[in-house]
């Protein structure tokens, strides 16, 4: 019968609404994780090379003594396949190694949004919040610029150090 038929469409067009949502939603996840992953290559890819230290800081817990910034060619870090070597010089003291490396990349919240948020973690004591560029969405694709800030997450107790690096 016709009424039959209409409940018979009507179950049908649920159904295929109801697929629907689910490759729809299963699509944005896609989206959303590929997303992730292109942004660290881009910043791994980003990091790969020699950058010169242009300027470093130390920022005091406390602001006292707090010195200005030096600048000058202060130094370089290399990164190649997953070993960065580094030498720079900061208040008259000489710091460089050799350490593997690894770029992680988590969302974090600012302010209303979620946005990236790369580390840049060394074998050694050192570990960094890296700012690409500008810190805008992409800025770390092709970077020619970067803002390594020392990450003392563990211990805000402590000085932590903020290098600009420029990529010859």
């Amino acid at each position: 019968s016709v009424k039959e038929y209409g409940e018979l469409n009507a179950t049908r067009l649920m159904k295929q609404h109801h697929n629907n949502m689910k490759k729809i939603f299963l699509l944005f996840i896609v989206i959303v994780l590929f997303s992730c992953n292109k942004n660290l290559e881009q910043g791994e890819d980003s990091l790969t090379g020699t950058w010169n230290v242009v300027s470093a800081e130390t920022i005091t817990v406390n602001f006292e003594n707090r010195l200005p910034p030096e600048v000058g060619n202060l130094g370089t870090f290399t990164f190649k396949d997953n070993i960065v070597d580094y030498f720079f010089v900061h208040n008259q003291d000489t710091i460089l190694g050799s350490s593997p490396w690894k770029l992680k990349l988590d969302k974090v919240r600012q302010g209303f949004f979620r946005g990236n948020r790369f580390t840049l973690q060394l074998e050694s004591y050192l570990d960094f919040v890296v700012e690409f560029e500008d810190g805008t969405t992409n800025s770390e694709k092709d970077a020619r610029e970067i803002e390594l800030i020392q990450d003392v997450e563990p211990n805000p107790t402590i000085d932590y150090l903020i290098l600009k690096l420029n990529k010859q």
